[in-house]
């Protein structure tokens, strides 16, 4: 299938399956004494608003990715 034309459905299953890992990064960083994971989750959270002036689309994945790694630290 053409990436062009893949559904909305698929976009976002691929965007929840980076989120997912995303977490689990923050998780490890954290972990390893490198950065808490909120600190990671604001950092994303501050690149969405900013990528968001100029790219819409994009500050909207980079802010789900925010909220999944905002989630995952509090055990949701």
């Amino acid at each position: 299938m053409d990436p062009g034309t893949q559904s909305c459905e698929a976009n976002i299953d691929l965007v929840r399956a980076h989120g997912v890992a995303l977490a689990l990064i923050g998780r490890l960083l954290e972990r390893h004494g490198v950065a808490p994971v909120g600190e990671f989750g604001a950092l994303l959270g501050l690149m969405a608003t900013v990528t968001d002036e100029a790219y819409p689309e994009q500050g909207e994945i980079l802010a789900m990715w925010s909220n999944m790694v905002s989630g995952y630290r509090q055990g949701i």
